[in-house]
């Protein structure tokens, strides 16, 4: 997944020894965390270290197969698929494979204490009744074609986001939304 769509600053192993462009976590504004950044054994489920520039791909990715006029990474169905919800959650939004996911929205928030936080979210044209997405069934949200990622390395990370989240619908003037996924 990450070779083809050239998420070259992606790794699902520990950094390489020789990495130096990264953020180091911190533990207050000022101090960083002496341990460094938290290792996870499970690596597939939570070890993905990237960038907001490699995530847009992937969420890009997952945009043009939704679309059934382009040729995109995944099949048409294969996108409707991964976006179909198995499990509701209270609050407006439910779980799907790998996403968390709205009527019109799929995100994910993720995070490595100490110190890191993220949360991408991309926008889906609505799905109709015969679960046929096309970009002209959109109905109140961002294009359906936007998308964003906001990662952060100090603390508080968790507000940091969604204020750097609440910012960019506030600059882009897209719709305020009931429920954000993830």
């Amino acid at each position: 997944v990450l070779g083809p769509l050239k998420m070259t600053r992606s790794y699902f192993d520990p950094l390489p020894e020789d990495e130096t462009n990264y953020g180091e976590p911190y533990l207050t504004g000022y101090m960083k965390a002496p341990s460094g950044p938290f290792r996870f054994v499970e690596l597939a489920a939570a070890g993905l270290w990237t960038t907001p520039s490699d995530l847009l791909r992937a969420i890009e990715a997952v945009q043009t197969s939704l679309d059934a006029t382009q040729d995109g990474f995944l099949s048409h169905a294969t996108a409707q698929d991964m976006l179909k919800p198995v499990q509701h959650v209270r609050g407006g939004f439910s779980i799907a494979q790998g996403w968390f996911v709205t009527e019109n929205a799929f995100g994910h928030s993720g995070g490595n204490e100490p110190g890191y936080g993220c949360y991408a979210i991309g926008f889906r044209p609505k799905a109709n009744d015969d679960n046929d997405a096309t970009p002209a069934s959109l109905t109140a949200a961002a294009p359906w074609d936007s998308a964003l990622a906001v990662m952060t390395n100090g603390p508080y990370t968790n507000q940091a986001v969604w204020n750097a989240v609440s910012a960019v619908f506030h600059l882009q003037n897209w719709p305020r939304v009931e429920a954000l996924p993830g």
